[in-house]
């Protein structure tokens, strides 16, 4: 589900009364999630990096002013990030996602 739909399933949660007895997990923004992680009404949230996204965006947003971004090669060359895979002819897939947690939701303040 998108950050919007998680928080308002994390909100009907808590108003029935069922931290506990419903799982959920989605895509969230930390500041926007973070107290029902911590509530445990929300058990994990993910989210790309952002400064990778911005990052590969950059690297994908060059290669296509050079004229050498090439889907049918399979990759783009991503700097620090290395090969980003094609997944489609115009979808590059970034990598696995940050997972929010309470274990690490206090590190990340956006």
């Amino acid at each position: 589900m998108d950050g919007i739909s998680a928080i308002g399933v994390c909100e009907a949660v808590e108003q029935l009364q069922l931290r506990g007895k419903v799982a959920i997990s989605g895509i969230g923004v930390p500041n926007s999630v973070r107290s029902y992680i911590k509530s445990g009404t929300l058990s994990a949230a993910v989210l790309w990096d952002p400064v990778d996204l911005g990052y590969a965006a950059l690297h994908i947003a060059k290669a296509e002013l050079a004229g050498t971004l090439d889907p049918s090669s399979g990759h783009v060359a991503a700097g620090r990030l290395g090969l980003l895979p094609f997944v489609s002819q115009d979808v590059v897939l970034l990598g696995p996602p940050l997972v929010f947690t309470t274990a690490n939701i206090d590190q990340y303040h956006f």
